[in-house]
């Protein structure tokens, strides 16, 4: 039997965390659009999360 392993980079030496650099970006985009105008629902999406 293989062994089969997962890892996790929780500081960001193998791999840049992708929800700074483009998926919060995304999010807030498509939010924008859908209401019309500006939002910032990346400091109410981090708000919830530390909630």
């Amino acid at each position: 039997m293989n062994k089969r392993w997962i890892t996790l980079d929780l500081d960001g030496t193998l791999m840049q965390n992708p929800f700074g650099a483009w998926v919060f970006p995304e999010v807030a985009s498509t939010v924008s659009r859908k209401l019309g105008r500006e939002h910032d629902i990346v400091a109410e999406l981090i708000a919830e999360h530390e909630k």
